[in-house]
């Protein structure tokens, strides 16, 4: 890129973050504050694409220091005002780089930075993995649930089991760590989930796995929201008399994934994940218990739905799999396991909500709100070993992924 080009690419962030600046005011007296940070989200992703452009083919000159900066303090984080704080801090930043180009300071001149500190900031290229990348797989039960996956995705590929399932494998990227990701269609009911996971688990040694889906609220949800599952129920468990007596079954997620969940349930930076904010009111994040049976609760008028109530009061919702997915989680001690389910009916008037399309938005929710818990979750590289990638799609369809982001802050109750 010529300095004359450089030099456009900065005064275009420039003027675009000074926009931004004098809208903020407006946007707190007008109570558009949370449009504001939408369109700042949009702006720091462009800054930071631009920035790196620049330096296209210049890795080992690139100024790591002054983009590191630029994303620090252009990230989202706590709260409105930290924003705006960070924009001028952002400015700053762009500001300085100005001052070098006019100092004739060329990239060539820049400090020399190692090749492969500049990879964590950049998607890797088609058929290649980040041998650092954290493996984690996704079950889904729909394809539809699949398809909001797979969404986050990129450089997708194929991959294969030797007994003939056929998974995909795509990459997340976020706050300098790199996910390789394998998605799986179980198909309904707990027995399917849990020999799947099982399955995939033996294929690719993960250090996380995920069931992402929808189900039906029972209790304190509503449409849109979401639900991350503290423990699910197998409610089916019991002993067949002239009365039923459950015998109940449950399966936790990992302590680390909940407080995960909990932490993110508490912000709305996975909303930023969904490509644009949702209307008013926007979704809020439960964490609690679900329930899980081979049967569809489609009535509350239903013996099985007056049974849900009577016995599992605490259970803020209920599907399918989830409990076959988390006992196969357990026998694998070393994975990181956690249900998120968005809330796509209310039980009653399913065929109307399903019709509406709230099967694919609740899905939509789920998928955002995992990966951000991926965007956020801690977990030492030496979770698992290196990933050998599968032949390269032919379609070659790579969706993009939302850009990493920080904490903001708003969130849903916490229900155990």
């Amino acid at each position: 890129m010529s300095r004359e080009q450089v030099r456009t690419v900065l005064d275009e962030q420039i003027k675009a973050a000074e926009d931004l600046a004098a809208q903020s005011d407006l946007a707190v007296q007008h109570g558009g504050w949370r449009d504001w940070i939408f369109l700042f989200s949009r702006w720091r992703e462009d800054t930071l694409a631009a920035l790196r452009a620049m330096y296209q083919g210049d890795e080992e000159a690139l100024d790591l220091d002054l983009i590191t900066r630029t994303a620090e303090h252009s990230s989202p984080s706590y709260d409105f005002p930290y924003r705006r704080r960070a924009l001028d801090s952002g400015l700053e930043t762009l500001r300085s780089l100005v001052a070098r180009l006019e100092l004739a300071i060329e990239p060539e001149d820049l400090p020399a930075r190692p090749p492969t500190a500049v990879a964590q900031h950049r998607p890797a290229p088609p058929h290649t993995t980040s041998p650092t990348a954290l493996r984690v797989v996704i079950l889904t039960a729909l394809s539809l649930e699949y398809k909001a996956v797979r969404a986050h995705l990129t450089n997708l590929v194929e991959d294969s089991h030797p007994q003939g399932n056929v998974y995909e494998q795509g990459q997340f990227s976020a706050n300098g760590r790199s996910w390789a990701v394998t998605i799986v269609e179980a198909g309904a009911h707990n027995a399917n989930a849990a020999a799947q996971c099982e399955r995939v688990i033996q294929h690719v040694k993960p250090a996380v796995a995920l069931f992402v889906g929808v189900a039906g609220g029972l209790k304190d949800v509503a449409l849109g929201h979401v639900v991350a599952a503290t423990k699910v129920y197998g409610y089916e468990s019991g002993k067949a008399a002239t009365v039923f007596h459950p015998r109940p079954e449950v399966g936790r997620s990992t302590h680390r994934m909940i407080e995960r969940a909990r932490a993110e349930a508490r912000r709305d930076d996975w909303l930023l994940r969904l490509g644009g904010l949702p209307s008013e009111p926007l979704p809020t994040v439960f964490v609690g218990p679900i329930a899980a049976g081979d049967k569809v609760v489609a009535a509350t008028d239903a013996p099985m739905f007056t049974f849900l109530k009577a016995t599992y009061g605490d259970a803020l919702a209920v599907e399918m799999e989830g409990y076959g997915f988390l006992e196969a989680t357990h026998a694998s001690d070393q994975v990181q396991a956690l249900v998120v389910r968005g809330i796509s009916d209310l039980v009653n008037g399913k065929s109307d909500t399903d019709s509406a399309g709230w099967q694919q938005i609740a899905a939509r929710h789920a998928s955002a709100f995992a990966f951000e818990i991926l965007a956020k979750l801690d977990l030492p590289v030496a979770s698992n070993g290196p990933v050998e990638p599968g032949p390269r799609l032919p379609s070659g369809d790579t969706p993009s992924s939302m850009p990493d982001s920080k904490p903001v802050g708003r969130g849903g109750p916490s229900t155990e």
